[in-house]
């Protein structure tokens, strides 16, 4: 018994002795050792980059414990077996190499038990003490694993961003577009846009199917073996030293020597604006590159939506490309509007702005004043914001600015727009004047801006006689308010005040005429006589 212990303990030795060496040979070994099932199938290549770059385990080891007696016995990568969860988050957790592509989060939540303490990034045949243990058997279909890799590479709020009708434009063209569950359509259409899946000859998606192993070795090849960022992103090269470049971080293989690169600005259609890659460039990519927003002509592009990519060459040849990834180049600005432009004091002022390149906040200032700062609200996502003010009612009549002011991270832009506060008068007449008591006066007022309501207070001796007003000439015509009203007979002869008043939306104009009443006439008698 005591000889069988010493034996296996040796065999294992011997094992992990190959092991080691296929760490220390590197390819030369993964030329010898390697998955039995893998030689001649589709993946073969990506699976076996995957292995040197350390996102898949070794052909020798499954959950740490090494297949012996006699030799070394290799396990298959079971290619065409549908990938847990787990193993998909895992490999993904591994091709990152870290700052500044640290493990993204939607990878470490699927891989849920993944041991954090492995670095991602060892080199060939590495594992941690652990080695690689399969936490779960549980499947993942294509578009869960499509929303997972789109929040892995940063793109999961360019998705969202998305609006609905555009992202079912990209769906609809395959005959199964109907079937991606309504909570990834906007990420498996962000996918088909930028070219991470392309979908089946037979135009299907097959959203709900499993995906393999083979399939999550050539997906994650593909998207993430060679990856670049942008940032800032959004940018704005407008020269006042505020975000004024983007740097595009690259993150390349670690184990096998690169020979060459690339690195391009492209437009919605693929066309080349912008080579970054500088002629004399060694043939390692570098850690950053920066852009100033201009295209190879030295010319600064107009605000909008552009694309980069990088390309890397491998020593084999082998060409690795970055995901196409947008990037917004923004123009800071802002356009201030004010409506109407003739306002009285206590009626409604409608603020609105345009602000591009996603100011923190935008606020309006009035000089000579009408209020205070006035914050606005941004409306939905886009560029216009928007506040109403109540003009106070000892607003100074007049000529006003309103300054709009956008404040961004360490700048701002301002934009200013006039108004005029005006003063809603009425004018009035009494005739005749004077008047003697037991008469007839006609009271006429002509308010200065169109009125809802005109009315008269005669005050006299035995107290305040009402007198409304009515309309005399069409809405649109100049406004003329009249009323007849008889002076009492037996009002004393006297100087009596008459106060008009025109009133309209929040505004009340008023007029003081003064009506002189005389004596009576004394009704003529005639005496006929002989």
């Amino acid at each position: 018994m005591r000889s069988t212990g010493t034996q296996r303990s040796l065999s294992l030795a011997a094992a992990a002795l190959v092991l080691v060496v296929c760490a220390l040979d590197g390819p030369a070994a993964a030329r010898r050792l390697w998955y039995p099932d893998m030689s001649g199938h589709w993946a073969e290549t990506y699976v076996r980059v995957l292995w040197e770059e350390g996102v898949v385990p070794p052909p020798g080891e499954v959950g740490g414990v090494i297949r012996w007696p006699g030799r070394l016995r290799l396990t298959g990568f079971r290619p065409n077996a549908a990938i847990s969860r787990s193993d998909f988050g895992d490999m993904l957790v591994r091709v990152f190499p870290g700052d500044p592509f640290p493990p993204p989060r939607a990878a470490l939540s699927l891989a849920g038990g993944a041991d954090q303490a492995r670095s991602p990034g060892r080199g060939v045949g590495q594992a941690s003490g652990r080695g690689w243990v399969r936490r779960s058997s549980a499947g993942l279909s294509r578009q869960e694993a499509v929303a997972v890799l789109v929040e892995a590479l940063g793109l999961g709020d360019v998705a969202q961003a998305l609006d609905a009708e555009d992202a079912w434009t990209y769906i609809r063209q395959f005959r199964d577009g109907s079937k991606v569950a309504p909570v990834h359509r906007r990420r498996m259409a962000l996918a088909v846009r930028l070219g991470i899946i392309e979908g089946y000859p037979d135009r299907t998606l097959r959203p709900g199917r499993s995906l393999t192993r083979a399939e999550a070795a050539a997906v994650i090849y593909r998207s993430c073996l060679f990856l670049v960022e942008a940032g800032p992103n959004p940018f704005s090269p407008d020269g006042d030293g505020v975000e004024d470049v983007t740097v595009f971080s690259l993150g390349s293989l670690r184990n096998r020597n690169a020979r060459g690169w690339d690195l391009a600005v492209l437009d919605g259609s693929g066309r080349r604006l912008k080579t970054l890659r500088p002629e004399d460039a060694p043939p390692e990519p570098p850690e950053a590159v920066v852009w100033d927003g201009t295209d190879d002509q030295g010319r600064i592009l107009p605000a909008g939506v552009y694309y980069y990519r990088g390309w890397l060459v491998d020593r084999n040849g082998l060409e690795h490309r970055s995901v196409l990834k947008p990037v917004f180049l923004e123009e800071k600005s802002v356009r201030g509007f004010v409506h109407p432009a003739f306002v009285l004091p206590g009626e409604t002022l409608h603020l609105s702005a345009f602000a591009t390149g996603r100011p923190a906040s935008v606020t309006v200032d009035f000089s000579p004043p009408v209020a205070g700062e006035v914050v606005l609200t941004r409306t939905g996502r886009g560029a216009l914001w928007t506040a109403d003010l109540v003009v106070p009612g000892g607003a100074r009549p007049g000529v006003h600015r309103a300054t709009f002011t956008a404040r961004y991270p360490g700048t701002t832009r301002r934009a200013q727009a006039v108004f005029e506060v005006g003063a809603f008068t009425v004018t009035a007449a009494l005739e005749p004047n004077p008047v003697p008591a037991g008469g007839e006066v006609l009271i006429t007022a002509w308010p200065s801006l169109p009125a809802a309501e005109c009315r008269a207070t005669v005050n006299l001796p035995d107290g305040r006689l009402a007198v409304p007003l009515s309309r005399r000439s069409a809405p649109n015509a100049a406004e003329t308010w009249q009323a007849g009203v008889t002076v009492p007979r037996d009002t004393p002869a006297g100087r009596y005040g008459v106060i008009v008043s025109a009133t309209r939306t929040g505004s009340t104009a008023r007029a003081t005429l003064w009506l002189e009443v005389t004596e009576r006439e004394e009704d003529l008698v005639f005496i006929l006589v002989d």
